[in-house]
């Protein structure tokens, strides 16, 4: 892998994925060249569907408090948030769009899919 450098690498993920990695990419930014979610979910309990058990919550997440938002202002580079129209898991308004918004202008873009689900 010649020539490949840590800022080559993207960084994102899918659901709660995408609120980790909005974590991630907040707190050290410059790690990476770019940044990508999908139906993102915040890393709050409001963000992860209320059919996950707290218990599930409290083990595999860090907190259920901290919203990934504050640190999406911290992101410095391109950042691309996809959403679905149909999304019933992970309300946009809820999650990717409050992601979206908390970030710089001029650094994120944001798209939807039309008829999309959480997984299609």
């Amino acid at each position: 892998l010649e020539g490949i450098t840590f800022s080559s690498y993207v960084l994102g993920g899918h659901s709660i994925g995408g609120g980790a990695a909005t974590l991630a990419m907040g707190w050290n930014s410059t790690a990476y060249a770019a940044y990508f979610s999908l139906a993102a979910a915040d890393t709050t309990r409001a963000g992860i569907p209320s059919f996950v058990p707290d218990w599930v919550v409290k083990k595999w997440f860090c907190s259920v408090t901290d919203s990934a938002a504050p640190t999406a202002a911290n992101i410095t580079k391109p950042a691309l948030v996809i959403a679905a129209s149909e999304e019933d898991i992970a309300p946009p308004c809820d999650n990717a769009v409050r992601l979206y918004r908390a970030m710089p202008s001029g650094i994120a873009s944001c798209a939807e899919v039309p008829r999309g689900t959480h997984c299609g």
